[in-house]
């Protein structure tokens, strides 16, 4: 059962025995940059998918990268 009375008396206690940590409320250029970084994750989630549905596309049509270079090189993306 829940009961504001008997937490405000609980959160009361803990308070008095020192027992409550404080907590940081970010603002908002940090809020921006969490998003920026999210976004950037994201990204590069989808480029690595991007890139493996694009190498099992090629391997199923047996072509393959020129010898000599890696599968993704500045030369390949050319």
């Amino acid at each position: 059962m829940k009961s504001d009375r008997r937490d405000a008396l609980r959160l009361a206690q803990l308070l008095r025995a020192g027992e409550l940590t404080p907590v940081w409320v970010p603002g908002e250029g940090d809020e921006a940059l969490r998003d920026l970084v999210r976004a950037r994750e994201s990204a590069k989630r989808d480029l690595g998918r991007a890139r493996q549905e694009l190498t099992s596309f090629l391997l199923r049509h047996s072509i393959s990268a020129p010898k000599g270079t890696k599968r993704w090189s500045r030369m390949i993306l050319r």
